[in-house]
């Protein structure tokens, strides 16, 4: 994880852009 902040970021930002269209 560490040696991914990037995409440790980018994943979090998708999952919550997702979540927050179902809501």
């Amino acid at each position: 994880m560490l040696l991914w902040p990037d995409r440790s970021y980018i994943f979090c930002c998708f999952c919550r852009s997702v979540f927050l269209y179902f809501l």
